[in-house]
């Protein structure tokens, strides 16, 4: 696919451009807009989920604030799991609240709770596939259809999990999102998110305004496209960049590859891990003791993912062999193909209360690992002596 590296579109005529912005002629008019590059991207990924279409945005992060754009207002109620990626976490409480929609987390692994919470008609429920860093998985299927008895739209951020492990069509769920930046880019170069309508909810009668008015005008099977697209891309301007288009098109040709490969080394490694003295607790819900064992082999296909957590005495303790480590790169990122370490307690999560670390399983003797698709020997003799030493 080519990269149209391009800020707008020629048209032959006056006439013509008028009816493009009208939606009577084709064509692109602005890359905040639209974009052949990234209009590729976003028609792979939909055909990939099976879903009606997608929105390409600029990072995770823009995919989930285009959803509170095109889903709430203020004086909304949304519904969050309370295992959250750390920069969720953050945006609700700095954002989220500002804008005055009041946010209630519940556990999603408590079903009693979750109906409860759903009663009340929430504008979404948003969760994870797996938690971030917490590796704890969701009652997916039993969730969904709880949300989908009280009328409310099941939001899934399945970025830890990917399109290759995980189907999201086939759970229910009215939408779901990734941040492109990992596992479908796979190689560290680029930030990006998408947004997907995966055609299992009936959007008439939804509350939200924008809903509503894109109802009118292009009808209940595009209308959560049309809105995530208009206050996302037309009024907010999150649109994934061309580039960004590109390398993630890239990265989709690879992805059932690159994901085999992560999760027979993730395998490996926490096997490893979970025999070594020095280490104190291993999370990985591929091993066959973790309590969430049963529910990745429910839910995933082929494995459980390729990001893992360890626990070790102390902050001291964890630095010190992240420190040692040479193959493995100190870095945020995850889904990279070269694997990535960091301690969560003093950077993703720094800037979260106390509690808020507790609901996400963040101690201050907890290090991350995304695990690559190096040889896994190689990985397992890096471990091996930053461990003894």
């Amino acid at each position: 696919m080519p990269i149209y590296q391009s800020s707008s579109f020629v048209f032959e005529t006056s006439e013509e451009l008028a009816m493009a912005f009208e939606g009577r002629h084709p064509g692109y008019i602005y890359s905040r807009i639209s974009n052949p590059t990234v209009q590729a991207f976003e028609q792979r990924i939909a055909a990939i989920e099976g879903g009606v279409g997608s929105f390409a945005t600029a990072s995770g992060m823009a995919a989930i604030q285009t959803l509170f754009y095109a889903l709430t207002e203020s004086g909304s109620r949304v519904l969050f799991a309370r295992s959250l990626f750390g920069g969720t976490l953050l945006f609700l409480r700095d954002i989220a609240s500002r804008a005055g929609v009041e946010v209630e987390f519940v556990e999603v692994n408590d079903a009693e709770a979750v109906a409860k919470s759903l009663r009340r008609r929430p504008r979404f429920f948003f969760f994870e596939t797996l938690g971030n860093p917490r590796l704890d998985i969701p009652l997916i299927h039993e969730i969904v259809s709880l949300a989908s008895e009280q009328g409310v739209p099941t939001i899934i951020d399945a970025t830890l999990s990917s399109p290759a492990l995980f189907d999201a069509k086939e759970s229910g769920a009215a939408s779901v999102l990734h941040s492109a930046t990992k596992y479908i880019t796979g190689n560290g170069t680029v930030i990006g998110g998408v947004i997907t309508d995966l055609g299992n909810f009936d959007w008439r009668g939804y509350p939200a305004a924008s809903i509503t008015d894109s109802i009118s005008q292009v009808g209940k099977d595009l209308a959560f496209l049309a809105s995530i697209r208009r206050q996302g891309g037309l009024n907010a301007g999150v649109v994934m960049s061309p580039f960004t288009a590109f390398l993630g098109l890239l990265g989709l040709e690879t992805l059932p590859l690159r994901m085999d490969a992560h999760l027979r080394n993730a395998n490996a490694l926490a096997q490893y891990l979970d025999d070594r003295p020095e280490v104190l607790k291993v999370h990985y819900p591929g091993l066959p003791n973790d309590p969430y064992h049963a529910a990745s082999n429910r839910y995933f296909r082929g494995g459980a993912g390729a990001l893992l957590t360890f626990e070790v005495e102390s902050r001291d303790a964890a630095f010190e062999i992240a420190d040692r480590l040479k193959l493995v790169t100190r870095a945020t990122n995850l889904g990279d193909a070269k694997s990535l370490i960091i301690h969560p307690a003093s950077t993703i999560f720094h800037d979260n209360s106390v509690e808020e670390m507790d609901f996400s399983g963040v101690t201050e003797g907890l290090l991350r690992v995304s695990v690559g698709i190096e040889n896994i020997e190689d990985l397992i003799t890096d471990f091996e002596q930053a461990l003894r030493a």
